[in-house]
């Protein structure tokens, strides 16, 4: 994934990076009611020795982008399954009156909270890397 962006502040360790999301239209806002004036404020290692003020380009490696992209789709719905089977194998006439069904959803529900509870404490440090290439 390769953006450009604009350097907003740097220092020898650091930059943070301003750049223009990319809107459904591809840019041509003309076309259709998108806001295409949302920007998204990148921090990463300031490998290139940038400035502020600077225009970069900056990639991402494909596999931290797949890797994010199954830990935020794959385990919730790993989760999901996980509380189903559960449910229907620990609960098979359903709990307080509810069908084995309608339990099996709420154990779900729960287990499926209880995943993305879990994925927001192990990404709090995790952080993409970034390349920045000056332009």
């Amino acid at each position: 994934m390769k953006e450009i962006g604009k350097v907003i502040s740097s220092d020898s360790d650091k930059a943070e990076i301003m750049v223009m999301r990319e809107s459904a239209c591809g840019g041509h806002c003309e076309n259709c009611a998108s806001s295409c004036s949302t920007t998204v404020t990148i921090i990463t290692h300031n490998n290139a020795g940038v400035s502020p003020g600077e225009t970069v380009e900056i990639e991402a490696g494909a596999g931290a982008i797949v890797g994010l992209a199954a830990m935020f789709y794959l385990v919730p719905l790993i989760f999901i399954v996980l509380g189903v089977v559960i449910s229907k194998w620990l609960l098979p006439q359903g709990v307080y009156g509810f069908s084995s069904d309608i339990t099996a959803v709420i154990i779900a529900s729960l287990f499926c909270a209880l995943s993305l509870v879990g994925i927001h404490l192990s990404s709090k440090d995790r952080q993409i890397d970034y390349n920045i290439r000056k332009i």
